[in-house]
């Protein structure tokens, strides 16, 4: 018995954009966009790391704006006791 093959979300896509384009590609005919798909991969890639750094980057602005408002409620306390 053949394995199963699944039908994923991007080849639906592009079965609803070009019915032959979706077959030649089940045939394992290769697309002359392999190359712009590439690069549009490598770009997500990027952009998700830019992501994924700024995030980090508010987090540690926030401990930092946080430990800033601890430390200066903790002065104000002991300077007006």
């Amino acid at each position: 018995m053949p394995p199963t093959r699944y039908i994923h979300a991007s080849e639906i896509n592009i079965c609803l954009f070009c019915k032959r384009a979706w077959h030649l590609s089940r045939c394992g005919e290769k697309s002359a966009l392999e190359q712009v798909r590439a690069e549009g991969v490598a770009f997500h890639h990027k952009h998700g790391e830019q992501v994924r750094s700024a995030r980090n980057a508010d987090s540690r602005a926030t401990c930092f704006a946080l430990a800033g408002v601890v430390l200066l409620s903790l002065f104000l306390w002991l300077v007006l006791r």
